[in-house]
């Protein structure tokens, strides 16, 4: 949209400012065609002797005041499209400012969102961290009870087969005496 916009901007500058020419060329065109009349005018010497009249002097005062005066339009004219120009250039910076400032805050803020969001993983992180120390730690708990419940049954299955192998023998023994 922005993109847009400014295309059409630039449209508008480029074909005010071919209008603008346009106006500085017909006065220029104007002002050649004053030079050429005032290049006629001063050939003429239509005075008894060869020289200008009073009549032909007039005539070339005026057109060279017709000349100043285009000058004065023309130089009004380029005073006019500067004037505008730098209206318009100073009007595009400050447009151009306030869209830097616009995306400058923007980001700065996306930047600020994104740190809150890397905290937040970082945070979770530690608590899944801190969570999985302590199920290892639950682990090792169980691990070493049922390590420690594993030796107590080994345990009292070696003392009840000694006892059982015990009680054999005594019995072999005990029967052994009986039978002799």
């Amino acid at each position: 949209m922005k993109k847009l916009l400014s295309l059409c901007c630039l449209l508008l500058l480029c074909l005010q400012l071919s209008a603008q020419d346009d106006e500085y060329q017909r006065l220029v065109r104007e002002r050649q065609e004053l030079i050429k009349e005032y290049e006629f005018l001063n050939a003429q010497n239509s005075n008894f002797w060869g020289k200008k009249s009073k009549k032909d002097l007039m005539k070339i005062i005026d057109n060279l005041k017709a000349i100043i005066k285009k000058d004065t339009e023309i130089i009004n004219s380029v005073q006019a499209s500067y004037v505008k120009r730098n209206a318009d250039l100073t009007v595009k910076t400050e447009k151009l400012q306030t869209e830097r400032k616009a995306d400058t805050r923007m980001i700065s803020e996306n930047i600020f969102e994104m740190k809150r969001q890397v905290a937040n993983l970082e945070t979770r992180d530690k608590q899944r961290l801190q969570r999985i120390k302590e199920l290892e730690d639950r682990l090792q708990e169980t691990k070493a009870a049922k390590t420690e419940h594993d030796m107590i049954t080994v345990f009292a299955t070696l003392v009840a087969l000694f006892l059982l192998f015990y009680v054999i023998r005594l019995r072999t023994k005990l029967a052994q005496k009986r039978g002799r």
